[in-house]
């Protein structure tokens, strides 16, 4: 099933681009095979998949006409399930008259901030060794529960990404997080991040101790990135959380044109400005 699923979706996407360049908001084909649910308008499409929780809707319209008529009949849809859709592009204000018309709300504009050579960061920003040290550590398979219970009380699913404890193993086990323990014992700062040989990706980055805690457990962090050779470095930011915009600034990262838009659909939404 899951096999014909994948083949079937590729199928209409190759008959698509047949007539047109699509608009489309499907980077990857890797959620092919666990469609839930699919809407057809011609040869435009749309359909939905569960991500730990939350309906996302992927979509491959011939024009922004299309598009609204596949929104309106996902965000008609008997029970009025909630969904979640998420593109990337230059313009902030892309394709917004054609949700706004579709009843979806916008959740988030997620500024990319990058820099394109992280190995001047240490040139501004000085960093004691013992002082790092001191502060965080890799984190445990044993914090797993802790740290994930953290995460999905701070931060929204429908933005964020969250992930289960089974992902977040496996992310623990690669090296990926960075945890710092309170007096009590408590989990009070956690850093996520992503190393690839060409790029580091700051992922979730929580902090509820002193600012010097998560600045150390990164600053650990981008030195074993550039003793690698690595330079780009990038993250994704709200555009009006001041203090995470401070917080990335202060390595070098610069907003670089690229947004991250989040919509969702339903009544219950209160659309973030």
């Amino acid at each position: 099933m899951l096999d014909y699923m994948y083949l079937e979706i590729n199928k209409k996407i190759a008959k698509l681009k047949d007539h047109c360049r699509p608009i489309t908001n499907g980077y990857t084909d890797d959620i092919c095979s666990i469609v839930e649910s699919i809407w057809e308008e011609k040869e435009s499409f749309m359909f939905s998949y569960d991500d730990h929780g939350v309906k996302r809707l992927i979509y491959y319209a011939s024009d922004e006409e299309t598009l609204e008529k596949l929104l309106c009949k996902a965000g008609n849809e008997k029970g009025k399930r909630e969904y979640v859709v998420e593109f990337l592009s230059r313009n902030v204000n892309e394709n917004k008259e054609v949700f706004e018309r579709a009843g979806y709300v916008g959740l988030a504009r997620m500024m990319r901030m990058s820099t394109s050579d992280c190995g001047n960061v240490f040139d501004h920003v000085s960093m004691s060794e013992s002082k790092i040290d001191s502060m965080g550590k890799q984190a445990g398979i044993t914090d797993t529960e802790v740290i994930n219970r953290k995460l999905w009380s701070v931060f929204d699913t429908r933005i964020s990404h969250l992930v289960s404890d089974d992902e977040l193993k496996e992310m623990i086990r690669k090296g990926e997080v960075y945890i710092h323990k309170g007096k009590m014992g408590n989990v009070d700062a956690i850093l996520q991040t992503h190393m690839q040989p060409r790029k580091l990706y700051i992922n979730q980055v929580f902090n509820g101790a002193e600012k010097r805690v998560i600045h150390d457990m990164l600053q650990r962090r981008i030195r074993e990135y550039i003793q690698a050779g690595g330079k780009y470095m990038y993250a994704w930011v709200e555009k009006d959380n001041i203090a995470s915009l401070k917080f990335h600034q202060k390595y070098g990262m610069r907003h670089d044109g690229m947004w991250d838009l989040v919509y969702a659909s339903g009544k219950n939404n209160v659309e973030r400005k």
